[in-house]
C-alpha cells in the first residue's frame, strides 16, 4: 500500500517535481487529479463567462434529482444526479456541461458511459425550453482533426434536448470566449 503526501508547490514550479521514492513494500507519492482540475478550470470560465449567480457546480446541488423513486415508499429515492456545471436556474437550466479530461478522437469517440450520463442530467428536465447538453473535452494542440462527434453535430436526444461535443482551449480567456459562444449559439 503506497503512502501518497502532498509535494510543496514551490518543488514543482521549480521544475523539481516529485520525489518518489520506492523501498521495500512501501512507495511515496503525489497524485494529483487532472480531470478535476480540468472541472474546476471549467468551473472558473463558465463563471467569469456568465457571472457567479448563473452557474452552479454540481458539488453544491443541495437536491439533486433522483434517478429512481420507490412505488411503494414515495418520498423513497435512489441515486442523484449532479451534473459538473448548470448554466442558468438549477430547476430550469439553459445548458448543462459534463467536463471530460479524455482526448475526442476517433476511432475512440464519445464513451458511451458519457453519453448515458449527459443524457440523464437532461432528461431530469423535460419543460420547454430544453437546456442544451455538452460534454466539454480539453482541446489538446496535436489533435486537429475534427472526430466523426464533432464533424456529424450537433446533435439531439429522443427528447429533443440539443446536445454537442466541444473540445474547449486551454487558456483562460479562450475558453471564457468559447463557453459564450457555446451558450449563444442557437441549435
Amino acid at each position: 500500500m503506497g503512502n501518497y503526501a502532498t509535494v510543496d508547490t514551490y518543488q514543482i514550479t521549480r521544475h523539481r517535481g516529485l520525489r518518489s521514492r520506492a523501498t521495500g513494500g512501501s512507495t511515496e507519492g503525489l497524485l494529483i487529479d487532472v480531470a478535476e482540475l480540468w472541472e474546476l478550470f471549467l468551473l472558473h470560465c463558465a463563471k467569469r463567462a456568465f457571472g457567479d449567480g448563473n452557474v452552479t457546480h454540481g458539488t453544491h446541488l443541495r437536491e439533486g434529482h433522483p434517478l429512481l423513486r420507490s412505488l411503494q415508499h414515495h418520498t423513497a429515492t435512489l441515486g442523484r444526479l449532479y451534473p459538473d456545471l448548470v448554466i442558468g436556474p438549477v430547476n430550469h437550466p439553459t445548458t448543462i456541461i459534463d467536463a471530460k479530461y479524455k482526448p475526442l478522437t476517433d476511432p475512440r469517440g464519445v464513451d458511451r458511459s458519457d453519453l448515458y450520463q449527459l443524457n440523464a442530467y437532461l432528461t431530469a428536465h423535460t419543460s420547454e425550453p430544453l437546456p442544451r447538453g455538452a460534454l466539454a473535452y480539453v482541446r489538446f494542440p496535436e489533435q486537429g482533426d475534427l472526430a466523426y462527434a464533432e464533424h456529424r453535430g450537433p446533435w439531439r436526444t429522443m427528447h429533443g434536448h440539443p446536445v454537442s461535443f466541444e473540445r474547449l482551449p486551454i487558456t483562460e480567456n479562450e475558453c471564457v470566449a468559447a463557453l459564450q459562444k457555446l451558450v449563444a449559439h442557437p441549435l
